[in-house]
């Protein structure tokens, strides 16, 4: 019997693209998370939300098919509609079957016109109709300002380039995609407008530029363009005309010459874009020109979110690789391709990211008596958690998405302020903003608390993994509004909240929830409480014989144990689970 196969990279779910990071991409996960990484984004990550390239194609064909005037051997849209069919390239059969007359969705052979046309999407927008503007079949036939500048609801794909973007773990994010999903998404996300993408489009949207995270929208914006027509209609790119001269076109000059910039100073992941358009080829090509990656390299100069690496991928790569492609052909494209699409693999890496930061706090704990080698079990129970809520993305992606969204916001806004989000907030409250190779040298590090919440998590993570007790998280709005909810042995469930300072917790504690059944509460203390906890982790422990809130003090627990398995056993006492 043949073993069974693998998952595709359409089937594959979130824990086993984690999986697959883990063992194959290890170093891509890392490098993401660190800020290596430049997301080049295009139409695959835009699917479930906005017709993709199909969709235009249709667009097209239907907007002909309807204008044609069959009879009429002069009519530009009959002569057009033939040309588009011609470029479909379609088998003698497949052209005798079909009739032009009828309406496109009544075509014989419909899907494969499409997905030839796909692939020549660009031949397809190039086609001239006497009359009309330059773009026609692009503005008008794609119907771009209402197929793609309409208001729609972002997926998971363009909430996760968001909370990628507000984590610090990218800066840069290359888009060929017209739609406005991701600057929605962030938006929405952001807690202050400073927060928010700057959008480029044109080379004057380059000056003046904030320190936000900048989309460079390289073919251009159907938002932008329904908006304000004069400026940014021209800057759409579809044709193969406009794609082919784009790099050397004088109002492109200034954002290619940034893609070309971005290509020799950071690595590329490349999600839902094929590659296979002149102009970013070209962006490579002048880029290698100017400094080369080499490989091998650590981590990857260039991955592929694909199912197999195609021409086009295999095109690039010997072209930016040259002579050690020829050499090492097979290995470098194995070390480029993760066998994830769009949406697996960015709600991944979100959660590698998160993993990967929560580690480096755990690493920067002030533990005298814990060395690094202990604190890797700690990082293990981080390990475990992500496991945990990668389980709870299926099968509704989108839906789980927006829940880690707002357990994550709930969780960390009552740990810095006290005070409950509102049941209704989207906002998405970052660990950082910063890189997580850069946490050692955040100056608020020490401040923060976060080394003590990932710590507690570390610890958390680890019981759950080994059966102590068991984790879980409340619906916003629920009667245990803590930040996680723990059951032990014993069956009882307490709510856990996490406080990074004494006003935090003195906020919580009024919080309705913790008033009226303080003794299923347990306060976990990043910094040392100002009243009501034990001050010495070797004191009294856990419940005292009143229905009392149990407060955990991070801080003495870690100034004072000599071990990672003294730090568990006393978390565990002060807890009583």
């Amino acid at each position: 019997m043949a073993p069974p196969e693998g998952p595709t990279a359409a089937t594959i779910t979130i824990a086993e693209t984690l999986e697959l990071l883990d063992r194959h991409a290890r170093e891509v996960a890392d490098g993401v998370a660190n800020g290596r990484y430049a997301l080049r984004l295009g139409s695959g990550i835009s699917m479930n939300s906005v017709p993709g390239l199909s969709g235009a194609v249709r667009n097209v064909l239907e907007l002909l098919q309807a204008h044609a005037d069959t009879a009429d051997p002069m009519c530009v849209h009959h002569k057009a509609l033939k040309a588009a069919i011609k470029i479909a390239r379609l088998r003698r059969q497949e052209l005798d079957a079909l009739d032009l007359t009828k309406p496109v969705g009544e075509w014989a052979n419909l899907e494969q016109i499409l997905d030839n046309l796909v692939g020549r999407y660009s031949e397809l927008l190039d086609i001239r109709l006497a009359g009309t503007r330059q773009d026609y079949l692009l503005w008008e036939g794609v119907d771009i300002k209402a197929t793609y500048a309409a208001v729609a609801e972002p997926g998971s794909e363009h909430l996760c380039v968001a909370i990628l973007a507000l984590e610090g773990a990218v800066h840069e994010i290359p888009s060929a995609n017209w739609d406005g999903l991701i600057e929605t998404a962030t938006r929405e996300l952001a807690e202050s407008p400073e927060q928010a993408l700057h959008v480029v489009v044109l080379g004057e949207d380059f000056r003046d530029t904030s320190t936000a995270p900048r989309l460079l929208k390289f073919h251009g914006c159907a938002v932008l363009a329904a908006q304000d027509e004069s400026r940014y209609r021209a800057a759409l790119v579809g044709a193969r005309s406009q794609i082919t001269g784009w790099p050397e076109q004088d109002e492109s000059k200034v954002m290619c010459n940034a893609l070309k910039m971005l290509a020799t100073e950071r690595r590329t992941l490349m999600i839902g874009l094929s590659a296979q358009d002149t102009d970013i080829q070209d962006v490579f090509l002048k880029a290698k020109s100017l400094m080369p990656w080499t490989w091998p390299t650590t981590p990857p100069a260039y991955v592929f979110a694909e199912q197999e690496i195609g021409s086009d991928q295999q095109n690039l790569l010997r072209v930016v690789y040259r002579e050690q492609y020829e050499q090492h052909g097979p290995e470098i494209e194995a070390s480029a391709l993760i066998q994830a699409y769009a949406e697996p693999l960015l709600v991944a890496l979100v959660l590698a990211v998160l993993e990967r930061k929560l580690t480096a706090y755990i690493a920067e704990a002030r533990a005298p008596g814990i060395p690094q080698t202990e604190r890797e079990t700690l990082a293990h129970g981080i390990s475990h958690i992500r496991d945990r809520v990668a389980e709870r993305f299926e099968p509704d992606r989108l839906g789980a998405t927006r829940r880690m969204i707002q357990a994550q916001s709930r969780a960390l806004g009552m740990f810095r302020t006290g005070e409950e989000p509102a049941v209704t907030e989207t906002v998405y409250r970052p660990l950082s903003n910063t890189p997580a190779d850069r946490i050692a040298i955040d100056p608020e590090l020490a401040t923060s608390g976060l080394p003590g919440l990932a710590t507690a998590l570390g610890i958390l993570g680890t019981g759950d993994a080994a059966g102590h007790w068991t984790l879980g998280v409340q619906p916003t709005g629920s009667k245990m509004p803590g930040a996680l909810t723990v059951t032990g042995g014993t069956g009882a469930d307490a709510a856990i909240h996490f406080a990074a300072n004494a006003g935090a917790a003195i906020r919580q504690e009024k919080l309705p929830s913790v008033a009226t059944d303080p003794g299923r509460t347990i306060m976990i203390h990043s910094t040392r409480p100002v009243t009501g906890a034990p001050r010495s982790p070797r004191g009294s422990f856990g419940r005292t014989g009143h229905a009392a809130i149990r407060h955990i003090d991070m801080e003495a627990l870690l100034d004072t144990c000599t071990g990672a398995a003294e730090l568990e056993e006393h978390f565990r006492l002060a807890a009583a689970i």
